[in-house]
C-alpha cells in the first residue's frame, strides 16, 4: 500500500484577519509562525528552524540568533532567545482514498492507530481529498468519533481527477490554521495519507515519512525546532530581520502594533520568558458626559442599542470601546450585564484567549455569584463549555459595581474554534403552547439548521448520523447531577458541514452548555413539562429531543451509562470540591477590595451585614460549603438509584 505522511508543523496562528502583523512567513530554514504582544511594547515571536531539507534541527542554536533593526544588531539586553518545545495543538488528517476497498480499510486502520498514539488533548480533524477537499470530521478530542469517521473510508472511492497536490495541501492547512486562534502556543500539523507529495507549497517546511514514524517525527519537531524570541525593542510597524549563524535565510519580521494601554507598562524579558502574563483585575468603564447621557438612556429604556465608552484595565490608559446591555430575563437587574467590544487588536484578557469582544456578566440571578463559575469549570473539562472565563471587578466611572464574570462571546468563539461552521443556535422555550425552538446566532444561510436538527432529533434511524448523541447525553447527565432546575434554554448548538455518509453531505450538531446558575433547585414550571422518569435518574429534561430520546429504552440505558460515568469518573465529589475551592480562591480576594462587597446588591439584600467584606467572604464561603454538601449527597443518591435500576433489569 502506498502511504506517506507529510506533517506541516506550525505554531499557533490564525489567518491575517486576526493578526496585527504578518506571520507564517519563511526564509530558507527559518519560519515565523506566531507573534503576540506583551505589556510595555514587548513582543513574543515563535520561530521555526529546520534543516535545509525541511526536517527538525536537533542542535540547539539559540546562541546563534541575531535580531537586526535598521541595520544594527540588537543586544542581549533587549532580546532573549530560548529553544522551547511546543505543547499539544491541532492536527488535520488529509486522506486521499486508496484505489480499492481493501486498501482503504487498511488505510483506515493505520490512521486509527496513529490517532490513538496522539495525546487526548490534541484536537484532530479529518479532511477527504478527492476532486476537492471536504470535511469528514471537524476538529474534536473524541477519539471514538474520529475512529468511526475513518471507518467510512471503505466507501469513499478516489476521484478520477483529484485536486492538485499543492492545492489540496493548502486547503487542509488553511483549516488547521483557522482553529482556536493564536493565543495558545501549540504545534499544528497536517498529516497526509494516501499520496506522495512531490511539490510543496512555497514558504512551507514539510517532512515526508512513513506512517509508523509520524508520531516520533512530529515529536522531534515539537521538541527541537521551535524557538521563543522575546523582544523589548523596536517600534510598531518596524521591519526587523532575524538571522541564525549557519542557517540559510534571513527572516523578515514586521512588528505588531503596540496596544495603547501597554505604553506605560514595563517590558519584562524575565516574565515573558517564563510565560507569566498578568491579567487585569479591574475593568473600569469610563464615559464622557455625552456618552454617560446615552448610557443612562439605554439603561432607563432597557435598550440593547450600542453605546460608546472607554475602558481602563487596572491603571492602564483608556481604550476606546463600544458596548450594549445584554440578557433576557436579567436585563432589568440593577447591576447590568454587557457585551463589550474593544477597539484595535485582540487582547489577552483571559488565559489561552486573544479576542476583542467579551461578555461582562453581573451574575445577578446566581445565588452568591458562585454557581456558574463552579459549574463551568467542570463543563469545560467535559468538553461542554469551551469558553475561557474568569472573575473581575467592574467599575463605572471609577465607582465599583462589584464582581463580574468575564468570558469570551459564545458565537464568535464557537465559529473560531470549529471548522466548516455553518450555524450557531441557542435553544429557547415558550410555554404557550409549550415548545422549544432555536434562535439563530450565526448562519451562512446555506441550510435550515433548525429544521435539520428537528428532523434528526426525531428519527432514531438518522439521529447519530447528524447529532453528537454521546455529548448530548453527557450534558443531560451533568444537568441531572447538578440538579439544575432550568436548563432547557441554556444550551447552544453548533452545526458544521461534513460528509455524513457515502454520498451525503450535511450538518453535524454539537451541544454547548450555558448559564448554569440554577444548581440544586426545583424544576421550573413545577416540572409540568419535564420528562417523567420512574427511576428518578433524569432531572428537569423538558426539550422535545429529551422526551424523544429518553422514551427509547436503548438510548435511556446509554443515558444511564453516561450518568454513571459522570458520577464515578468525571465528577466524583472530590472533583466538585476542587471546583468549589477554585471558585472560593477567585472570588474572596475580589470581595476584600474596597466597596466591592457593598456593590453585590443581591448578596446585601439577603444579608445586609455582607456590606462588610469579612461578612461577605464568610457568607460566600458558607454558600460554597453548602454546594459541596449538596453535590456529595446527590452524588450518593444517584449512584444508589442507578444500582437499584440495574438490579431491576
Amino acid at each position: 500500500m502506498r502511504l506517506a505522511i507529510i506533517a506541516i508543523l506550525l505554531a499557533c496562528s490564525t489567518p491575517p484577519t486576526d493578526l496585527d502583523a504578518e506571520v507564517d512567513v519563511a526564509s530558507g530554514q527559518l519560519g515565523l509562525v506566531r507573534q503576540v504582544s506583551w505589556p510595555g511594547g514587548g513582543t513574543e515571536l515563535t520561530v521555526k528552524l529546520t534543516t535545509p531539507e525541511g526536517g527538525p534541527l536537533l542542535d540547539n542554536v539559540a546562541s546563534g540568533f541575531e535580531v537586526w533593526a535598521n541595520g544594527v544588531a540588537l543586544s542581549e539586553t533587549v532580546v532573549q532567545v530560548d529553544r522551547e518545545p511546543l505543547g499539544v495543538g491541532v492536527t488535520a488528517i488529509l486522506v486521499k482514498p486508496e484505489s480499492t476497498a481493501a486498501l482503504r480499510m487498511s488505510q483506515a486502520e493505520e490512521l486509527k492507530r496513529f490517532v490513538l498514539e496522539r495525546p487526548e488533548s490534541e484536537a484532530i480533524g479529518i479532511f477527504l481529498w478527492r476532486s476537492d477537499v471536504e470535511q469528514l470530521a471537524n476538529f474534536t478530542h473524541d477519539r471514538e468519533r474520529i475512529a468511526a469517521k475513518l471507518e467510512m473510508l471503505s466507501e469513499m472511492e478516489p476521484a478520477d481527477t483529484p485536486r492538485d497536490n499543492v492545492e489540496a495541501l493548502l486547503a487542509a492547512e488553511a483549516q488547521v490554521a483557522l482553529v482556536g486562534g493564536r493565543a495558545p502556543r501549540g504545534m499544528r500539523a497536517v498529516v497526509v495519507s494516501g499520496a506522495e507529495i512531490e511539490r510543496l507549497p512555497p514558504s512551507r517546511s514539510a517532512i515526508v515519512v512513513g506512517t509508523a514514524q509520524a508520531t516520533s517525527r512530529m515529536a522531534e519537531f515539537a521538541s527541537y525546532s521551535y524557538y521563543r524570541v522575546n523582544l523589548c525593542a523596536g517600534q510598531a510597524g518596524e521591519q526587523l530581520t532575524i538571522k541564525v549563524a549557519g542557517a540559510q535565510g534571513e527572516l523578515p519580521v514586521l512588528l505588531a502594533k503596540a496596544l495603547p494601554e501597554s505604553a506605560a507598562a514595563e517590558c519584562d524579558l524575565a516574565n515573558m520568558g517564563a510565560g507569566k502574563r498578568a491579567y487585569p483585575e479591574r475593568m473600569n468603564l469610563v464615559f464622557t458626559d455625552a456618552q454617560r447621557d446615552v448610557y443612562n438612556e439605554r439603561t432607563a429604556a432597557l435598550s440593547k442599542a450600542d453605546f460608546d465608552l472607554s475602558v481602563q484595565l487596572d491603571d492602564s490608559a483608556s481604550i476606546a470601546a463600544s458596548a450594549h446591555l445584554r440578557g433576557k430575563g436579567t436585563l432589568g437587574c440593577e447591576r447590568k450585564s454587557y457585551t463589550l467590544a474593544l477597539d484595535g487588536a485582540g487582547r489577552h484578557l483571559l488565559p489561552q484567549s486573544r479576542t476583542d469582544e467579551f461578555y461582562l456578566l453581573s451574575m445577578c440571578a446566581d445565588d452568591r455569584y458562585v454557581e456558574q463559575y463552579t459549574a463551568n469549570q467542570i463543563l469545560h473539562e467535559l468538553g461542554l463549555f469551551p469558553l475561557a472565563f474568569r472573575l473581575v471587578e467592574v467599575a463605572l466611572d471609577g465607582e465599583t459595581q462589584g464582581v463580574y464574570l468575564l468570558l469570551e462571546k459564545p458565537r464568535e468563539e464557537i465559529v473560531r474554534d470549529g471548522s466548516g461552521m455553518h450555524d450557531v443556535m441557542r435553544r429557547r422555550f415558550e410555554t404557550n403552547p409549550p415548545a422549544d425552538y432555536f434562535e439563530s446566532k450565526f448562519s451562512t444561510g446555506e441550510f435550515d439548521a433548525a429544521e435539520l436538527y428537528a428532523s434528526a432529533a426525531s428519527s432514531l434511524a438518522n439521529l447519530e448520523e447528524q447529532i453528537d448523541l454521546d455529548r448530548y447525553l453527557r450534558f443531560l447527565a451533568l444537568m441531572t447531577a447538578y440538579q439544575n432546575g432550568d436548563y432547557i434554554d441554556e444550551i447552544w448548538v453548533a452545526a458544521s458541514e461534513q460528509r455524513l455518509s457515502g454520498d451525503t453531505v450535511g450538518l453535524w450538531f454539537e451541544t454547548m452548555a450555558w448559564d448554569n446558575d440554577d444548581l440544586f433547585s426545583e424544576c421550573h414550571y413545577s416540572g409540568q413539562f419535564a420528562f417523567v422518569d420512574p427511576n428518578e435518574l433524569v432531572y428537569c429534561a423538558e426539550a422535545t429531543i429529551d422526551h424523544f430520546l429518553l422514551a427509547d429504552p436503548v438510548i435511556y440505558n446509554r443515558y444511564v451509562d453516561s450518568l454513571e460515568d459522570v458520577l464515578e469518573q468525571w465528577v466524583p465529589p472530590d472533583r466538585f470540591d476542587e471546583a468549589a475551592n477554585a471558585t472560593e480562591a477567585s472570588i474572596l480576594p475580589l470581595l476584600a477590595k474596597e466597596g466591592v462587597s457593598a456593590a453585590m446588591v443581591r448578596l446585601v439584600a439577603d444579608n445586609p451585614a455582607a456590606i462588610d467584606p469579612l461578612e461577605a467572604q464568610r457568607d460566600v464561603s458558607a454558600k460554597l460549603e453548602t454546594l459541596r454538601g449538596q453535590y456529595r449527597a446527590r452524588h450518593a443518591m444517584l449512584l444508589q438509584r442507578i444500582e437499584a435500576y440495574r438490579g431491576a433489569q
